[in-house]
This record gives structure tokens, sequence and C-alpha cells, in this order.
């Protein structure tokens, strides 16, 4: 998960074993805009595909704005 802006995306939430002790550092706070993202694909394989949704932190949660809609059976082809 990462912000969204022209440069460096901060803040960056790296998955645990990217993390680097203090380096992420940051409060969640109402109106901030994330990008939530999730690289898809057999581990070792040579295609993946990168899903990617925006949101903004609200003061109930987390909101999507995203539009588009996923289809389920390409993301779920075996059920």
């Amino acid at each position: 998960m990462h912000g969204v802006g022209m440069c460096d995306e901060w803040p960056l939430i790296a998955y645990p074993d990217r993390l680097v002790d203090g380096a992420f550092d940051a409060i969640l706070e109402p109106g901030l805009t994330l990008c939530v993202e999730a690289l898809v694909g057999e581990v070792g394989g040579d295609h993946m595909v990168k899903l990617e949704d925006q949101g903004v932190i609200t003061d109930d949660g987390f909101e999507t704005m995203s539009v588009y809609p996923w289809d389920e059976k390409r993301l779920f082809p075996n059920g």
C-alpha cells in the first residue's frame, strides 16, 4: 500500500518481509489517499498482473474510490 502523488508515493506500507525498522512510521489520518495493490501470479511463473485500487481514509475507516468492476471470472477462473 502506498500514497498517491507525483513523487515517491509516500507513505509506503511495506510487506512484512520488506520492512525497515522506523523507516515507514506514519499516521493514517482522514483525507489521506492510498493505493492498495497486489501483484498476482504463480510463484516462479512468467506472467503476473498488478491489481490496484485507490481509496481515502475516512473518519469511519476506508472508502474505495475506484469505480471499475472486477471480473471475478478472470480473477478466480477455477472457482
